[in-house]
């Protein structure tokens, strides 16, 4: 019966699960010295599946020909978990955390580690990808490194930059300033981040020129809305003080609240 799932007239622990995919070539072989000899190589952790012929032959019996197969296909992909494997198997999650260490000899703990590092490794690359298509994104970064301070480009709804003294940066700009008379302010409103989200507020007014850049500590942040006039001197505005202000966040929150 494969594919479904059957109960056995004893008081089993868990129904057996004869798996569809009986058929695919095994993770595992059994050599003539009996060993258990790798075939498909694991990309996640160090660990090596090596189940005695004992549990295989219980576990076979129970869930079906090359349910250990399946099982080892299952956990080793990047996007599963402990979870997974149980649902397909229809057992608990514990009971596949007892599996996994039967059939690799070690704590689930160290793969489930390298799965969490291979998916942070694949996020920041994705970002990074994504963030050197954006300009505004990488004329910011260009300006934090050059105050000595390294960053990852993460994303929520928005981008946003983690620095590398831990503090958080995130980023709102206006490509359409409102003129008023000959002078001309970029608003900012509807702010999509509560003020403490971030430890900084990067305000980017976008010129055709140039873009200027207002450094907010979080402490300073504008509540609903802010318009910004670049081209004013610096100490006749609330914000001017924080124009191209970059050292802020070398600087840390600390120093930046005796700012002006």
């Amino acid at each position: 019966m494969d594919g479904q799932m059957t109960h056995q007239e004893n008081n089993s622990e868990e129904p057996q699960y004869v798996p569809s995919g009986a058929k695919m070539k095994p993770a595992w072989q059994e050599s003539g010295s009996g060993q258990v000899v790798r075939i498909i190589p694991s990309s996640l952790s160090k660990a090596v599946p090596r189940p005695s012929p004992e549990f295989v032959k219980r576990f076979e019996r129970k869930y079906g020909k090359g349910s250990v197969a399946v099982f080892i296909a299952i956990i080793e992909k990047v996007s599963s978990n402990l979870s997974d494997v149980a649902r397909v198997f229809g057992f608990t999650r514990e009971y596949a955390r007892h599996v996994y260490k039967k059939i690799y000899g070690v704590p689930y703990g160290k793969m489930r580690e390298a799965k969490l590092q291979l998916r942070r490794k694949a996020r920041i690359e994705k970002n990074d990808r994504e963030g050197k298509n954006r300009p505004y994104l990488r004329e910011i970064g260009e300006r934090i490194r050059s105050i000595g301070l390294d960053y990852e480009l993460r994303k929520k709804a928005r981008f946003y930059f983690y620095l590398s003294n831990g503090k958080t940066v995130g980023i709102r700009r206006c490509k359409s300033p409102l003129r008023i008379g000959n002078v001309q302010y970029y608003r900012f409103n509807n702010f999509a981040w509560s003020p403490d989200e971030f430890d900084f507020l990067v305000l980017r007014c976008e010129g055709r020129r140039r873009s200027t850049h207002y450094v907010i500590p979080h402490q300073f942040m504008p509540k609903r809305i802010v318009s910004l006039n670049p081209e004013s001197i610096r100490s006749s505005t609330k914000y001017g003080r924080f124009k191209e202000a970059w050292h802020l966040l070398h600087a840390g929150l600390g120093q930046s609240q005796a700012v002006g």
